[in-house]
């Protein structure tokens, strides 16, 4: 290798300083002076599933291995020669640089030996290896040397103890391995955890939640003093990212702006916001022919308040050029930013719907025109939508085709037919429409001219020129019908009108007539006639139209010539807007009370003569026995005002008598109803019989009994008749004693002293030596009486059952005892069981029986009402 003066002259100054510190070369390990280390984070803020680099700087860890290379040395090469060594040379003495210092030279083999005198070595490109050896002093061997290069090289080495990384979560954490960037690091370890819902050792993941604190830590056990330093950083978790909020435009504004501003303020009180981030983005401009502003852009401006950011984008280019047709376009756009931690955030619309929705905004440089104008249709304000069916001649609603300025319209800037309405209005959820308010109705088959005679605007500031359009018929032909007669039992004939022309010149007419339970059958109806212009008329026969007796709906249609249905009443025949008659095609029998083959023991009985239908008595006798049939129809008096109750009173009865013998009766009745249907000689024949007698079963020994009600006769031995009752005596609860009767061995009676009657309201002890019933006459009560009442005493109270319907046998149930004595305060009540000679106690849910005698024990007084 050939030398220019110039390199010799520098080797040779190299040389000098080579052989002044060759005194300073080893070639034994490096050992770095003891460091303290430190640990740090990447970030201070990450998301939940970001991923954490760990960073260790450790000096006193990045130790040297020593290294020789053989080589032979050759004159003939000059006096510099270069090789290639290891990789990653280290500086061996601390120095801070590779130099000479860092190398030994010495003979082959001979490790005790020397040559550095001999020799220089000048790094070439540290730390590739590559190093140029200069001859400073002799050859040995006259052409050339066989020599040993020592030196040391760095090598990657990893921190295996010591190291962990934790989360508010998982406290106990991982324990980390970390491996030097690179050979000639200098002593930086690195490795990288991924944050994630769960800790995995094995895949070096760390549980996290929002707002974690994520540690880590390292134990550096060569500090510069003592024995061990524990160094650590620390970050935060956040999973929320900024809010993005527009302040302009907003969605869906309409403006002739080409080149409109977007301002949104942006808000982030964790991480913080990662300015760089902001992007504004146009993500479609449809309509425009050039498509000119579309892309993703930085804000232009970008200014800071309070913590809110608030950052405009103005695009450099025509949202809508000027040659674009339609003058029109909705671009769609939103805005994207990220945190410092690396959430992200985006406009959204419409929070009510999943994702983030872009804005729209309507580059409109067109003016409103009419699509469309129907004569009819108004606003329901319930519905917050145009109604079709209104059928309002003097309703014109007009359609554009874009949202309008309400402020810039008036009745004034329309003509319908030539006149000025009187209003015009546009609603705030229907702004591309007008409904216009006509003075006078308009025919139902118009079709007018609606004409726009002065400037309207729409939201964007656009007016329009002239406009016009001829309105559409949607209003329904109106039908009427007259009927003949309301009720029939054979026909009926009814006269229909309407206000228009129908198509086909023949409505349809059906008339919905009873079916099983509360259905309808529907019965087409034919055999219409034309009798005039719009008119037309038809017979409805109840036998050849197969209608069922009731109340027949009747229902009406016909489309105009623009196919507006029409319709008059309908299938239900309880609806307010029914068209109905009634079929009657017969008189049912009625009902009677008393009822055909009954018995009753009242002799003054009210005589009921009961129709399902308003009636008119025609012929009524009443006959008893096998006497003369005498005529009524008088005295019959209707109850209610429909004439379908009829009643015999007693005192109205053949020959003005109160009150019927105990003999067998016959009502006979004819009637006609309002259809002309007759129900002749229609009868019920029922007895007067005595009332039996009620019977009080006894068993031989006491009996705590009681009679249902008041009998005929009270005196004792009228109720007591049976010789076989020795004892009778009841309890008097207001003198707090016993009433006794006994009966006498001389009469045979019972003894007429302290209990001398029977009234029905007590409670009797009856000791008999027999099992003969007591039985006496108890009549029912009277009408127009009051019926029976108990008074009770605070204490003990001996009381009867009271059966006020006087129809009840001993034995059976009258009601419940909270029941029977609601409204009294009592504490306990007793029966008692003849067949056991016990007393029983009675539960508030316990049936109290006719016949039963009952103890009771009130807190307070009062009056038992059976």
């Amino acid at each position: 290798m050939k030398l220019s003066a110039k390199l010799v002259t520098a080797l040779a100054a190299l040389a000098l300083v080579a052989v002044a510190v060759a005194g300073l070369i080893g070639t034994s390990n490096d050992v770095r002076a003891d460091v303290n280390a430190t640990i740090s984070l990447d970030k201070s803020w990450y998301t939940a599933t970001g991923a954490v680099k760990v960073t260790i700087q450790d000096a006193d860890r990045d130790t040297a291995t020593a290294a020789t290379t053989n080589f032979t040395f050759a004159a003939a090469g000059g006096v510099t020669q270069f090789f290639d060594l290891d990789d990653n040379l280290a500086d061996s003495n601390g120095d801070g640089v590779i130099d000479s210092s860092d190398f030994a030279i010495y003979d082959v083999g001979v490790s005790t030996s020397t040559r550095d005198v001999d020799f220089a070595v000048v790094q070439n490109n540290s730390p590739t290896g590559g190093v140029f050896i200069a001859l400073i002093g002799t050859l040995t061997g006259g052409t050339d040397d066989n020599l040993t290069i020592a030196y040391d090289v760095d090598t990657i080495q990893q921190i295996t103890t010591g190291a962990t990384i934790s989360s508010t979560q998982d406290s106990t954490g991982i324990t980390l391995t970390l491996t030097e960037t690179s050979a000639g690091s200098g002593g930086e370890f690195s490795v990288t955890v991924t944050l994630a819902a769960t800790t995995s050792t094995s895949t070096l993941k760390l549980a996290n939640l929002d707002q974690d604190t994520i540690t880590a830590s390292f134990v550096d056990d060569s500090p510069v003093s003592g024995t061990s330093v524990t160094v650590t950083d620390a970050a935060t978790v956040e999973t929320t990212g900024p809010t993005v909020d527009i302040t302009s435009p907003a969605d869906a504004l309409k403006t002739q702006e080409r080149k409109p501003s977007f301002v949104v303020q942006i808000t982030d009180n964790e991480s913080g916001v990662d300015q760089d981030t902001i992007l504004f983005n146009i993500v479609s401009n449809v309509g425009g022919a050039a498509g000119a502003g579309v892309g993703n852009f930085a804000a232009d401006d970008i200014t800071t308040s309070g913590g809110i950011i608030t950052a405009e984008f103005t695009p450099a280019a025509n949202l809508l050029d000027s040659g674009d047709s339609p003058q029109q376009t909705i671009v769609s756009w939103n805005v994207t930013v990220s945190d410092i931690a690396g959430n992200a955030g985006q406009t959204d619309s419409d929070a009510d719907t999943a994702g983030n929705q872009d804005n729209t905004l309507n580059v409109d440089r067109v003016a409103p025109n009419i699509v469309s104008a129907t004569v009819g249709t108004v606003w329901d304000a319930d519905a917050l939508a145009y109604d079709a069916t209104a059928d309002d001649p003097t309703s014109v609603v007009v359609v554009f085709d874009e949202d309008l300025d309400a402020s810039t319209v008036s009745e004034s800037d329309f003509l319908v037919a030539g006149v000025t309405p009187i209003a015009a209005q546009v609603f705030s959820d229907a702004k591309d429409t007008v409904q216009l308010t006509l003075a006078g109705a308009l025919a139902p088959d118009a079709t007018p001219s609606v004409t726009v005679v002065s400037a309207l605007g729409d939201s964007a500031g656009n007016t329009s020129s002239v406009d016009s359009a001829t309105a559409a018929d949607s209003l329904a032909p109106t039908f009427t019908a007259t009927l003949s007669v309301t009720l029939t039992k054979d026909t009926v004939d009814i006269t229909i009108t309407t206000d228009e022309p129908i198509q086909g010149n023949v409505p349809v007419i059906t008339v919905h007539t009873p079916g099983a339970g509360t259905s309808t059958v529907a019965r087409a109806i034919t055999g219409i006639k034309v009798t005039g212009t719009n008119t037309w008329e038809v017979e409805i026969d109840e036998t050849d139209d197969l209608l069922a007796d009731g109340d027949q709906a009747i229902e009406i249609t016909g489309s105009d010539a623009a196919g507006n249905a029409g319709s008059l009443g309908g299938s239900d025949a309880s609806a307010s807007s029914a068209v109905t008659f009634e079929v009657d095609t017969a008189l049912a029998s009625p009902t009677f009370t008393p009822a055909n083959g009954t018995t009753i023991t009242n002799a003054s009985p009210f005589v009921q003569v009961e129709y399902a239908e308003a009636v008119t008595l025609t012929a009524a006798t009443f006959t008893t026995g096998s006497g003369t049939a005498v005529d009524v129809l008088a005295a019959l008096n209707a109850s209610t005002a429909d004439n379908k109750l009829f009643v015999l009173s007693p005192g109205s009865f053949p020959g003005d008598a109160a009150a019927l013998t105990l003999d067998d009766h016959t009502i006979t009745v004819s009637a006609t109803d309002a259809a002309d249907n007759d129900s002749d000689d229609d009868s019920a024949e029922f007895t007067v019989d005595e009332r039996d007698d009620f019977s009080l079963a006894l068993i031989a020994g006491w009996n705590l009994v009681s009679l249902p009600g008041v009998p005929a006769d009270g005196s004792i031995n009228a109720v007591i008749t049976d010789s076989d009752v020795t004892t009778v005596l009841t309890y008097d609860a207001s003198s707090g004693s016993f009433k006794t009767s006994v009966r006498d061995a001389v009469s045979g009676l019972l003894t007429v002293n302290s209990l001398a009657s029977l009234d029905g309201t007590q409670g009797i002890w009856v000791n008999t030596t027999s099992f003969d019933p007591i039985t006496v006459a108890i009549p029912a009560i009277a009408a127009a009486t009051l019926p029976p009442t108990i008074s009770i005493a605070v204490g003990w109270n001996l009381i009867g059952v009271i059966d006020v319907s006087g129809d009840i046998v001993d034995g059976a149930d009258v009601a419940a005892a909270s029941v029977y004595f609601s409204g009294v305060e009592v504490s306990k009540i007793y029966g008692y069981d003849a067949l056991t000679g016990a007393f029983t106690a009675v539960e508030a849910d316990d049936q109290v029986t006719v016949g039963d005698g009952l103890w009771v024990f009130a807190t307070e007084a009062g009056t038992v009402t059976p």
